[in-house]
């Protein structure tokens, strides 16, 4: 919204289109929508990956320029990418908690999803990314537990927990996406004193949780600079044939209470 009032001037006009991250049929209605009108560019995230690749075929044909922010994909295909490394910020978080939790400790991975059955590469490469920082460590794999959940239902994640918590003085909770707020409100029978939470993103949820020391880190992938540089730098292709300000990747923010 930013960008584009800020170009208004040179006539620069768009429409926001939205779709459901859980319906692939949502995200195919409004590209189809978008080939329809004959935009000149389109801002996106790659979240289904098929159905990208097919978008990037169609919109080279028609010379339409498209730009991904958010998830890195690989595609054969010419597009532009505005995004945060995935494996280097898993890897960020799992040397936070390490600091806290210690090689002793046990540590959780928490995937929340809108749908189990749809696995989102970005959240595979962050629990890569933060298991490849213990190879080099001497914390056993069978310190790392995994589970995967809805935000609907989080009964699996609250047994897991419980299971590692009888086990373990310590345990370090990595949630792998922006919903680390839905946390806490499991832990409310439980000692936080020995949970250390880190997630991403600073959503209203989570910087209030983080005020009040319910969640420890928060990494930020600067969501409005992102979106902010994908228009700005739509506007210099089209305009100057200069894409140097949509190859960018995001510096890891690390967020804490004091410095929130």
């Amino acid at each position: 919204h930013r960008a584009v009032e800020e170009l208004k001037d040179y006539g620069i006009t768009y429409t926001l289109l939205t779709f459901k991250m859980s319906e692939e049929k949502t995200f195919l209605e409004q590209t189809r929508f978008f080939f329809e009108n004959n935009y000149d560019a389109l801002i996106t995230v790659p979240y289904f990956y098929s159905h990208c690749q097919e978008l990037l075929i169609k919109a080279a044909e028609r010379k339409m320029k498209v730009v991904f922010i958010d998830t890195f994909q690989e595609f054969g295909e010419p597009h532009y990418a505005i995004h945060q490394d995935s494996l280097k910020s898993g890897a960020v978080a799992a040397r936070l908690l390490n600091g806290v939790v210690g090689d002793q400790g046990n540590y959780l991975v928490v995937n929340i999803m809108n749908n189990v059955y749809t696995p989102q590469n970005n959240l595979e490469k962050r629990e890569a990314g933060f298991r490849s920082f213990f190879e080099t460590r001497t914390v056993a794999n069978s310190n790392i537990h995994k589970v995967a959940s809805t935000a609907k239902n989080l009964v699996k994640v609250r047994h897991k927990l419980n299971q590692i918590l009888e086990m373990s003085e310590k345990v370090g909770i990595f949630v792998t996406n922006s919903r680390a707020y839905l946390l806490p409100e499991i832990l409310k029978e439980i000692d936080t004193n020995r949970v250390t939470i880190i997630g991403y993103d600073l959503n209203e949820k989570n910087k209030t949780l983080l005020e009040e020391e319910k969640i420890h880190f928060l990494l930020n992938q600067q969501p409005e600079w992102q979106g902010y540089n994908a228009a700005k730098g739509i506007f210099k292709v089209l305009t100057e044939g200069d894409s140097s300000a949509l190859e960018l990747e995001i510096p890891i923010e690390i967020f804490v209470k004091e410095n929130l």
